[in-house]
């Protein structure tokens, strides 16, 4: 693989800001995803790529001309140690081919809004992973990779169309799948014998899957559970990632045009009735996921496993000594359906190098070597399509008990098209599918009919496309600009941005702040604080702080400070629990919702978060979590003089998240992100001595996303 010189893209003109297809609503949560995949056995991986040392470049410095892409990959089980040297192990090829570029490998789990955070922070990494493309597409948080795709003449038909398609928007394809997982039906062959039932063929239908399952059901008796037929795999409170019954109806979850809902009409309906009134109504088939042992254990007689869990699913075949072995999904009225994976590697707009992103996002993904070691060490399923027969022969010769199995169905299911992705609403899948939730509720606890459900929800999914989405997207997606851009401009335009007039502050719910002269300012915009404050910041008497800064009444947003010195005007050393830093309230008095991350004397970083009161403050050192101890020891006397240092809170969807660097390039996270809820937070820098008649001096500049516009004493001094 011949490394590329010429870019797509130069450095200053990255694509554009135009919106993804799913435009954006603001940040989302998540729905819930499926469970990562369980990886094989550490002497199993261990084996799977052999001996042999794997030569790595000494540790970059500056000035070396080494490039260090950060790549989280998807985490498919076992030590974390030895799944980092196989994964180096199997980058042997890319490095061949990019001499000049290391990569720094983290085993990631699924997490939406953290990877959301670390964006928005400015320090995610070069590749990230997720099986949740949506909040990323519909703010435009990642580089487009079309022009990669033609410029190196990468066919997407080597991938899952499915797959491509929902990574796909107008701004071209975003993502590359991690793998294809996909599904066949598990039946208990030794329940099928004891009930004198016949076995079912491959080119079984639905309506004979259903009969099978209907006279599968036990009744729980004071000797067994119940035993449901089989499982459905669609939640009491909404499809979730398996709307794939719908298209093998003939229908669709999200269906193109003005009106995405119609699951009161043609195929969706008859798809809804099959599923409640015939499956889930009468007991026979169990909503929700499902797991191998719960075949074994006698809750299922049939169900979908998924290639993603094969590995338990071999450990139930020997368990159990159960006569178990795989179907293809029934031939439904729109043909066969399963679900299949939405896993995928991407380039998060603040990649500092897409260009070596890309040639390894293409490594591992278009290419087999890498591949090719993950199903080896991992039995986990490919990306590639050409590679899904040397991964049954690799799953076979791996696992012995799946020799004699009809592993085949899995192969089929991706090389027939019958795999379906998630689908997502076109503006707004997280706030669409919590609206629909209550909804979908009801219907799954019989509390309406099939047609009343699913016309309301038509009406309500239809109601806020046809108003709140396009007014969200013309708002905040079609105009908003890369975030790249965005952190850049921000940093720089700080200075002259208009903040609103500060409301005026009252003694409502605690000690009202106070003007005070101990706060000046600098034309250049570096602030000095004089400050004491007796208790500091505690968690039931509330704050007594000298504070500086302004309001700020957007859901996100990025403020930074830097900490040049501190000193004691009066001589002396500096208090050992001293607070100084950067904190955000929802008001000025002293007992109000706040967060904070401060330098503390000798007591290294420190975070807390004050959810409504001060008697309800979580101190992140109190209540379990462990303080963030700033490296380096005390001098002698036990003080720990504060060297500069940078503050940095990332607020998204009311959580703030808190960081510290020491060169304002590297920043590390300082805790767990603190979910407060502000309306017209304030923002700013803070100082305490914590000890009453000492008085501590801090001086900082730097102030991004805020202004000192507000100088005031909170609390008592």
């Amino acid at each position: 693989m011949p490394k590329r010189e010429d870019s797509p893209m130069d450095a200053d003109r990255r694509p554009d800001a135009r919106p993804a297809q799913r435009h954006s609503t603001g940040l989302v949560p998540a729905v819930p995803r499926r469970a990562a995949l369980a990886g094989a056995t550490a002497a199993a991986a261990a084996m799977a790529l052999g001996a042999g040392p794997l030569t790595r470049a000494a540790a970059p410095t500056r000035g070396s001309g080494v490039i260090t892409l950060t790549f989280a990959a998807k985490n498919t089980g076992g030590p974390t140690p030895l799944l980092v040297e196989l994964m180096q192990r199997s980058l042997a090829g890319f490095y061949a081919s990019n001499r000049g570029v290391r990569v720094n490998i983290t085993p990631a789990g699924v997490d939406t809004g953290a990877v959301l955070v670390q964006i928005f922070a400015g320090v995610a990494p070069d590749i990230i992973y997720d099986n949740y493309i949506a909040p990323y597409t519909q703010q435009n948080l990642l580089v487009p990779l079309t022009p990669y795709i033609k410029r190196d003449q990468v066919n997407p038909d080597i991938w899952n169309p499915a797959q491509v398609s929902i990574f796909t928007g107008v701004s071209g394809q975003m993502a590359v799948p991690v793998y294809t997982g996909t599904m066949a039906q598990m039946l208990n062959y030794t329940a099928l014998d004891q009930a004198g039932l016949k076995y079912p063929t491959p080119d079984w239908t639905y309506t004979e899957f259903t009969a099978l399952a209907r006279a599968l059901v036990l009744k729980q008796t004071s000797q067994r559970p119940q035993r449901y037929g089989t499982n459905l795999r669609w939640n009491i409170s909404g499809p979730g990632e398996n709307a794939y019954y719908l298209k093998a109806f003939g229908g669709a979850l999200v269906s193109p045009g003005a009106a995405p809902s119609q699951l009161s009409q043609g195929a969706n309906l008859r798809a809804l009735q099959w599923m409640y009134e015939d499956m889930i109504w009468p007991g026979v088939g169990r909503p929700g996921g499902a797991g191998a042992s719960d075949i074994t254990s006698g809750a299922l007689a049939t169900e979908q496993v998924g290639t993603w869990w094969l590995v338990s699913v071999a450990q139930a075949m020997i368990s159990s000594g159960l006569k178990l072995d795989f179907l293809p999904p029934p031939i439904y009225p729109g043909g066969r359906g399963c679900h299949c994976t939405a896993d995928f590697y991407a380039i998060p707009q603040v990649s500092r190098h897409p260009d070596q992103a890309w040639e390894l996002l293409r490594y591992v993904s278009a290419e087999p070597e890498w591949q090719r070691a993950t199903f080896r060490y991992a039995l986990l399923s490919p990306a590639l399509n050409s590679l899904w027969d040397e991964w049954e022969q690799t799953v076979r010769a791996t696992v012995p008990v799946f020799r004699t199995k009809q592993l085949q169905w899995f192969a089929q299911a991706a090389q027939q098209g019958y795999a379906y992705p998630a689908e997502y609403y076109p503006y707004a899948d997280g706030q669409v599918t919590e609206l629909a939730t209550p909804e979908w509720t009801l219907l799954g606890n019989r509390q309406v009919d099939v047609v009343a459900g699913a016309t309301q929800l038509d009406r309500m999914i239809n109601a806020f496309e046809r108003t709140a989405g396009p007014a969200i997207a013309g708002a905040e997606g079609q105009a908003r600009i890369t975030v790249a851009r965005y952190l850049a401009e921000a940093a720089k335009s700080a200075g002259a941005v208009t903040f609103p007039t500060p409301p005026e502050q009252t003694a409502g719910d605690g000690v009202a702040p106070t003007p005070t002269k101990g706060i000046t300012v600098s034309s250049a915009g570096t602030v000095t604080m004089r400050a004491q404050g007796a208790l500091g910041l505690t968690r039931a008497n509330g704050d007594n702080c000298s504070f500086a800064g302004s309001t700020y009444t957007s859901s996100r947003g990025t403020f930074t400070a830097r900490l040049v010195a501190v000193s004691l005007p009066d001589g002396g050393g500096l208090p050992n629990a001293c607070k100084i830093g950067l904190m955000a309230r929802a008001n000025l008095s002293s007992q109000a919702a706040a967060v904070a991350i401060w330098f503390g004397g000798n007591r290294g970083v420190r975070v807390f978060g004050r959810a409504v009161s001060a008697t309800e403050m979580a101190d992140s050192g109190a209540a379990g979590n462990p303080s963030v101890q700033v490296a380096g020891s005390p001098p002698a006397g036990g003080n720990w003089l504060l060297k500069p240092g940078w503050f940095r809170f990332v607020l998204l969807d009311n959580v703030w998240t808190p960081y510290y660097s020491f060169d304002g390039k590297s920043w590390t996270q300082a805790g767990p992100g603190q979910a407060v809820w502000f309306v017209g937070a304030w923002v700013g820098v803070f100082a305490s001595s914590h000890q009453r008649g000492t008085t501590v001096e801090a001086v900082f500049d730097k102030l991004t996303g805020f202004q000192p516009a507000t100088r005031v004493q909170i609390g008592n001094p």
